[in-house]
């Protein structure tokens, strides 16, 4: 089933008196429960486009579909209030508060959400991600595979529809980029929540179940 659908997607900057297209008539589609790679070279658009998807950035035209729903034309309260019902986000700086635990950085999201956390749920998701002996460090004491592991169940703990993932791995040695692409596709999978990630790293494409190259523009 359709869960997310763009159409006609484009989007340019202007630079002085240029305007540089970035993204020119792109469609997307991602179904339920999907895991869909970005990938392309340095400038070719992927986080400008994972950013239009999630409702962060506009486009200069097209639309946007969630759920049979155009969501292009939301603003305000009302697309704060989508993404916080609905998507969750990783990003390549992790994002953490430093001034507060492992735990505390994944219960914000909770919080943020008006939900009341569910603490076993918490702890049973901080195990399957092998944080859970980590809860009362805070991000100075925490490794960079670990700050993003607080990450990723920071995003998955409000049981979003999506998750976009912004180059969550490029902080990483290639031993921590492959535990927690692993940890973050089986947590999707398991947890039913789709997922769109922008990679660089080739050897991670392979835990998507479909590639978009912006570098071609087609679907491997």
């Amino acid at each position: 089933m359709k869960l997310l659908e763009a159409n006609g997607i484009s989007k340019g900057y202007k630079i002085g008196d240029k305007k540089i297209k970035i993204l020119e008539n792109l469609d997307f589609v991602l179904c339920e429960g999907e895991k869909v790679a970005i990938i392309g070279p340095s400038g070719s658009g992927k986080s400008t486009l994972l950013n239009i998807l999630s409702g962060l950035d506009k486009c200069d035209s097209g639309s946007i579909m969630f759920k049979g729903k155009d969501i292009s034309k939301l603003t305000g309260p009302a697309l704060v209030k989508l993404r916080r019902g609905n998507f969750g986000f990783i990003f390549q700086e992790f994002c953490l508060v430093n001034t507060l635990n492992a735990l505390d950085n994944i219960l914000v999201s909770v919080y943020a959400c008006g939900q009341k956390p569910q603490m076993e749920e918490v702890y049973e998701l901080c195990k399957e991600l092998g944080i859970y002996e980590r809860l009362e460090h805070f991000p100075h004491q925490l490794s960079g595979g670990e700050k993003q592991r607080v990450a990723i169940a920071r995003a998955i703990i409000c049981k979003p529809t999506i998750i976009f993932s912004d180059e969550a791995t490029g902080n990483l040695d290639k031993k921590n980029s492959k535990l927690v692409m692993e940890m973050l596709a089986e947590s999707c999978k398991k947890h039913n929540i789709s997922l769109v990630y922008v990679t660089h790293d080739m050897e991670l494409v392979k835990y998507a179940d479909r590639v978009l190259d912006l570098g071609n523009l087609y679907e491997k």
